[in-house]
């Protein structure tokens, strides 16, 4: 009985953190994440669909929301920490090429 709780909770907290690394990742690798958390989201509904009946589906729905609500809470936490680096000031128009 546990596993399939700890996996359902697992896949959308995965979904969670990977939402928002595609939210906060380069826009060149933006469509590695969304392949990911899209992976993990459809892999939660399917365990969570699979594997529990009638109440306790209920329980579980409500416990994969609150995981990944944790999981997207707990994801920038981490994030400040590895980009605790001043951003550069923009000394001019990228397009252009103008000086400011």
């Amino acid at each position: 009985m546990l596993p399939k709780w700890l996996l359902a909770l697992c896949l959308s907290s995965a979904f969670g953190v990977l939402y928002v690394r595609y939210l906060t990742i380069h826009r060149l690798k933006m469509s590695r994440y969304l392949l990911a958390a899209t992976l993990a989201f459809v892999a939660a509904v399917a365990s969570l669909v699979v594997g529990f009946q009638r109440w306790e589906l209920v329980v579980a729905i409500m416990a994969a929301i609150g995981s990944a609500l944790a999981g997207y809470l707990l994801c920038p936490v981490s994030l400040h920490e590895t980009w605790g680096r001043s951003v550069p000031i923009e000394t001019g128009n990228h397009l252009t090429g103008d000086a400011a």
